[in-house]
């Protein structure tokens, strides 16, 4: 089973069935009730959006300002290396720049609730866009790495002081250009979600509700800030019911599990519009003991600027030692991609030797009694690395680079594929493709 992870956040809620208390981690998407054993997949329109609870209920109106959370793998197309980094961030969604940048750790000190739409309190728009937002992000990072942690390590000026700083130094870094040539940006996460933060206006000041402190002057230009608010409110949280919609067996997963499978009738689903859709999927089985089935997505996809349609285009791009036949241009090209999280370099590497090997082995549309590791990524999330896997196949980068871009996706096909991994010491093996991965790598 899957362990807790320290670093998510944690929302309170209640069964929708028996009423119940549950403590859920942000990552939860399959339920299972204490109380009345009712087990439910949670699903949200776009994004989770969540109230960090006010420090006490206030005779003023409360507003709520939002905040974007993000946490997950960054990959940066650069100077012709790709660069990887796991990010664990929130920053502002909207532009008023009185406001703080951050939520700090607020977010991981307290409780959440699931965003209520039917709340009388006032709700700002988000109106800076997830990918905006997470550029900043890197810019303000580079440059306080630099000029204030350094400081905080010294001892040269305290905490607190260095916390305005970091609030404050946005103003700065909007107007810095970064030494790097960025050709590409892709974020893949565990976790993109909305926090809203309580403001409430009190004796012509602002004051977070958090902290019940003064956070700026309530002016008449501020004022207005106030005013652009989120009337329409078209999203919110749902609970679908776990159960397969072929034969009624209870849908088995772990918690963080976004594909669900039925071991009576031997079908996976996903969620999909508010209700369970069939997702076509394969095992390659292994009649070994100690296996371990680890999930990847097997991808086909019609490129526009860039000449990637069959396994001859590939080796044409990636310079492969191989002779390409009639055989080879006429063989139809499938990119290959983990179905779950993971270190943004284990995540590359198998998503490079997978769509290297186009492995053909036949595979059952039967589940195994074997341990299935969950499938925590859609393909439709994956796919925004596709870009990213062909720049690190790609030869030579000088020419990969500048056109990845331009290029245009569209997925046409996805398999969810479980290949065999064999348990040997630390690791897990792939023996006929050479595939290895470290059994820390793996979030058990």
């Amino acid at each position: 089973m899957k362990s807790s992870n320290n670093t998510n956040l944690l929302i309170e809620h209640q069964c929708p069935q028996c009423g119940g208390p549950v403590t859920l981690e942000e990552t939860d998407r399959l339920f299972l009730c204490n109380y009345c054993r009712v087990r439910l997949y949670i699903t949200a329109k776009n994004y989770f959006r969540y109230f960090l609870s006010p420090a006490k209920e206030y005779t003023e109106d409360t507003i709520f300002v939002p905040y974007w959370r993000f946490r997950g793998a960054c990959f940066s197309l650069k100077a012709l290396t790709i660069t990887e980094k796991v990010m664990d961030t929130n920053f502002l969604a909207t532009r008023q720049d009185f406001l703080p940048y951050s939520l700090g750790f607020r977010a991981q000190t307290q409780r959440l609730r699931f965003a209520d739409r039917n709340i009388k309190a006032g709700i700002i728009n988000h109106n800076i866009p997830f990918n905006e937002v997470i550029q900043q992000v890197e810019t303000v990072k580079r440059f306080t790495d630099n000029l204030i942690v350094r400081d905080i390590v010294k001892n040269k000026i305290p905490l607190n002081e260095a916390i305005q700083q970091v609030e404050t130094v946005k103003h700065v870094t909007d107007k810095l250009i970064c030494n790097d040539v960025v050709f590409h940006n892709v974020f893949i996460g565990e976790t993109t979600s909305i926090i809203y933060a309580p403001l409430y206006i009190k004796n012509n000041a602002i004051y977070d509700a958090v902290l019940d402190r003064p956070l700026a002057q309530h002016t008449l230009q501020r004022a207005e800030t106030f005013q652009s608010l989120d009337t329409e409110r078209n999203w919110g949280v749902n609970f679908v019911s776990a159960l397969c919609p072929d034969c009624g067996w209870d849908l088995t997963g772990e918690r963080d599990s976004v594909a669900l499978l039925c071991k009576n009738c031997d079908t996976a689903w996903e969620e999909s519009g508010g209700k369970m859709s069939k997702l076509d999927f394969g095992v390659i089985l292994c009649k070994e003991r100690d296996v371990i089935y680890i999930p990847f997505w097997k991808m086909k996809i019609n490129f526009e600027g860039i000449s990637l349609k069959t396994y001859a285009d590939l080796i044409k791009i990636a310079n492969l030692p191989r002779v390409i036949t009639d055989k080879l241009r006429e063989k139809e090209l499938f990119l290959w991609a983990p179905a779950f999280n993971a270190r943004p370099n284990l995540f590359l590497r198998l998503a490079e030797q997978l769509s290297v090997l186009q492995p053909e082995e036949g595979f059952e549309k039967t589940i195994p009694k074997s341990e299935m590791y969950p499938v925590t990524l859609k393909a439709n999330d994956v796919m925004e690395t596709v870009k990213i896997i062909i720049a690190d196949i790609g030869v030579p980068k000088k020419n990969i680079f500048p056109v990845i871009p331009e290029i245009k996706m569209k997925l046409t096909e996805s398999l969810l594929i479980y290949l065999p991994f064999k348990e040997k010491g630390d690791e897990l093996i792939h023996e006929q493709m050479g595939l290895s991965i470290l059994r820390n790598a793996l979030r058990r």
